[in-house]
């Protein structure tokens, strides 16, 4: 049962994060999103009993640097909005970590169709009490019928992403995994620059040599210690 009051995280990863994104530029609200990593990381040492060494904590404090250098938020202009996305990266550290709990009670498949099972049915409520109540950022919008196609890619590809993560974290420790959640912002920049013509500044390319630099680090250490 703890299991699957857990998977209720990523139904509230979702609602906190889109609801930061009302008051908060997409790029602010991304970074500080990208302290997940560093919670999982401490969350994998006090919950999952997992052994991490410096050079994790290294690599994840490294990973986080560049992110913010990429980022550049600035918490005195947004105020208590700030919190959203902070919120939204606690919860979705504490979904992935039951991913990593679950690991010997079945596939990932199976625990992704039971995921959305109970996140369908906590958004179905939200969305009930929201409209109950008159919350407009909780209420029920209808959608353009041609953006239909948008919203099936998005289900396809999410889907697919949600199953390789679930993969990694039946097979991998959820420290290890962290730091390489950051190469998630390069992916970011390189599609703003492909869809939006959003051409990165130096501090961009600076901050994603310094993810990258981390990720690399992070596998050249995890290779010793297997060899080891």
């Amino acid at each position: 049962m703890f299991l699957y009051f857990f998977r209720l995280f990523v139904s509230l990863t979702i609602i906190l994060l889109f609801w930061g994104l009302r008051y908060l530029p997409l790029a602010n609200n991304i970074a500080l999103f990208f302290i997940e990593p560093m919670v999982l990381t401490i969350l994998s040492v006090i919950f999952l009993k997992e052994k991490i060494f410096y050079n994790h904590i290294i690599a994840v404090l490294i990973g986080l640097v560049g992110t913010f250098i990429i980022i550049r938020p600035n918490f005195a202009l947004y105020g208590i909005a700030s919190f959203l996305p902070i919120a939204s990266a606690i919860c979705y550290a504490l979904y992935l970590m039951s991913i990593r709990m679950a690991s010997n009670l079945g596939n990932s498949i199976s625990l992704q169709f039971w995921v959305g099972i109970v996140a369908t049915f906590f958004l179905s409520i939200v969305i009930l009490f929201g409209e109950s109540f008159n919350i407009e950022v909780f209420s029920f919008h209808k959608i353009d019928s041609s953006i239909w196609w948008i919203l099936l890619i998005l289900g396809i590809g999410t889907t697919i992403v949600q199953l390789l993560v679930s993969s990694a974290f039946f097979h991998a420790k959820a420290s290890t995994l962290a730091s390489f959640q950051y190469l998630e912002i390069i992916s970011a920049t390189i599609l703003g620059w492909l869809m939006f013509n959003e051409i990165p500044d130096k501090f961009t390319i600076l901050g994603a040599l310094i993810v990258i630099f981390a990720g690399i680090y992070l596998v050249r250490h995890e290779r010793r210690v297997n060899k080891g």
